[in-house]
């Protein structure tokens, strides 16, 4: 059942009995027609709330929007604030989606409420089909244990990047790091320990690599960073960074009771930045080779194989 639980409504008239004339429902009907096409096609929560605003906005509804959506932790507002305001708890078949306020520079009346309550029952659906979106797409690329995108979102990301870099002539440079004695980890301190430690290293690679850079778990023990815009020397430096890192990272037990944290297993780390003409199987074969070689001297970088 789809419901919008008014909470509070500051400023606002008490609530009455609301009859309205055939002009009224038609002006209603189309109101809400317009929403649901502002609406249609859009797949994330942003996009959403500034067409519902617009909306609102276009229909002297609200001048400004207070947000609280559960999936996050502070209050956001979009537009402008004002002084006569109306909060309202949005729910879907029983799945609570968060809080808003609608702000006016003027005083609802009864209309505006009916018009308004309509409105945020098609924008509970469009929010909670946003999410359902999102969570098929991390499905797809994510990967379950790390959160990391995973090797169908590498494939793409390769594809997508050697377009951008022949276009424009950007470099492009590419990481593959393999983690140093993992079975031994596995076979001392049991396969849990070593889902938090693969967890914690795809933490590290986040924290260690720039806002540009894709990360990825490229499968089993290995994970990926792709590098837009970055040439083989600073590759090196942020390879350099990543190791650093982990080398100060702890692996805590399930249980800490009794039991000391545990150094984060090493990475051995293999670098290619791509060459003008070659495919993204070649890139990606000349990482794994100098992965291999890095790995032969375990817990190094080894720049691109020649």
């Amino acid at each position: 059942m789809d419901t919008v639980i008014p909470l509070i409504r500051h400023r606002a008239p008490a609530r009455r009995a609301f009859s309205p004339t055939e002009t009224a429902r038609a002006e209603l009907a189309e109101r809400l027609l317009a929403l649901h096409e502002r609406l249609l096609g859009c797949d994330n929560d942003d996009l959403l709330l500034q067409r519902f605003l617009s909306w609102a906005e276009g229909a002297e509804l609200a001048q400004g929007l207070g947000l609280h959506l559960d999936s996050e932790s502070t209050e956001r507002q979009l537009g402008q604030s004002h002084p006569y305001r109306c909060t309202y708890r949005l729910q879907l078949d029983g799945e609570y989606l968060g809080e808003i306020t609608l702000m006016r520079h003027a005083q609802y009346d009864e209309a505006h409420l009916v018009t308004i309550e309509r409105g945020l029952g098609a924008l509970a659906k469009g929010l909670r089909l946003a999410r359902e979106r999102q969570r098929l797409e991390d499905l797809a690329t994510r990967d379950a244990l790390t959160r990391l995108l995973n090797r169908n979102a590498l494939d793409e990301g390769l594809a997508t990047e050697f377009a951008r870099a022949r276009r424009v002539g950007a470099p492009l440079s590419l990481l593959l790091l393999d983690v140093d004695d993992f079975k031994a980890l596995n076979d001392r301190h049991g396969h849990l320990a070593g889902d938090r430690a693969l967890r914690g290293i795809g933490e590290i690679l986040l924290a260690s690599t720039r806002d540009t850079d894709l990360v990825f778990r490229h499968g089993g023990d290995e994970f990926a960073v792709l590098m837009p815009g970055t040439d083989a020397d600073i590759a090196a430096d942020v390879a350099a960074r990543i190791r650093e890192n982990l080398s100060r990272g702890l692996l805590q037990p399930a249980d800490a009771e009794g039991k000391k944290d545990l150094a984060l297993p090493r990475v051995s780390i293999g670098l290619a930045a791509h060459q003008p003409g070659e495919s993204t199987t070649a890139l990606l074969e000349r990482a794994d080779q100098s992965l291999y070689r890095a790995k032969a001297f375990r817990a190094r970088v080894q720049e691109q194989a020649p």
